[in-house]
């Protein structure tokens, strides 16, 4: 606001002074008088323009930014989660909806399997999946499949826990306990670790 009373103050002046010494001062001292109101003008407008550029180009930011946080890391949304626990399936499937993922779940690993093998199109994205399932663990689901898909592994045991070279053969591990507060934050390295491997094997 202060800057358009500044400019309107500017064309005010410049008016008073058109009006009041066109017909006593001559054309050369006329035109010196004018010229800083002239090129103050001019700089000015200038300034508009290049806001208004500026402006539509935050707009294009921020509808971008709005664009890929609904849907946390795109294309990487549709997730096959594997757990024999009830409540943490439901409590994590929740967890990963309210994130802007669509979620497939399965009990066990013969189950996830089977929906693995019928994904033709490639429509699953990522494989969260339990270490200790009814049947075989999640590695081994990892090794059945060939490691197509980014597989992030959950467990309430410790890492240590678990066979050293397990942890090798999956993209990333999270513990139960932790599943909650930093699941963004592995999801995130889990899926950085497929893509840099996947560009090695090329």
């Amino acid at each position: 606001m202060e800057t358009w009373n500044v400019l309107a103050n500017e064309i005010t002046l410049a008016l008073d002074t058109i009006v009041h010494s066109v017909g006593n001062t001559p054309t050369p001292l006329l035109l010196v008088i004018l010229a800083p109101l002239i090129f103050t003008a001019y700089v000015f407008f200038n300034w508009l323009v290049k806001e208004g550029e500026e402006h539509d180009e935050l707009e294009k930011f921020n509808g971008l930014l709005e664009i890929s946080q609904s849907h946390f890391l795109s294309p990487f949304s549709r997730i096959l989660l594997v757990d024999d626990d009830p409540s943490f399936l439901e409590m994590s499937t929740k967890l990963l909806e309210s994130k802007g993922h669509d979620v497939i779940t399965a009990m066990t690993g013969q189950e996830a399997l089977d929906i693995l093998h019928r994904d033709f199109d490639h429509e699953i994205h990522v494989v969260i999946t339990d270490f200790k399932l009814p049947d075989f663990n999640g590695v081994e689901l990892s090794q059945k499949n060939g490691h197509v898909y980014p597989f992030l592994l959950v467990s309430a045991l410790d890492g240590k826990q678990i066979k050293w070279n397990s942890l090798d053969i999956v993209d990333g591990f999270i513990h139960k306990s932790k599943f909650r507060n930093d699941f963004e934050k592995e999801f995130e390295k889990t899926i950085n670790k497929w893509i840099e491997n996947e560009k090695k094997a090329a």
